[in-house]
């Protein structure tokens, strides 16, 4: 299903939901910000593309 935004709208969906972009046709950049949110005490595989072994990934304090 399609979902268009306006410029400064802010879409969230649940990580489990399949989601893409097509490509930019434009002459102008499409930017995004991205907001990860993930349980402390969950293992990832050190390959996986969250874990930055630059910038390690932490958990929230309970």
């Amino acid at each position: 299903m399609p979902l268009e935004a306006a410029r400064g709208t802010l879409v969230l969906l649940n990580g489990t939901l399949p989601h893409r972009s097509g490509p930019n046709t434009s002459d102008k950049p499409r930017h995004a910000y991205t907001l990860h949110a993930i349980d402390g005490t969950t293992n990832y595989p050190s390959d996986n593309w969250l874990q930055r072994t630059s910038l390690p990934m932490r958990g929230f304090s309970n």
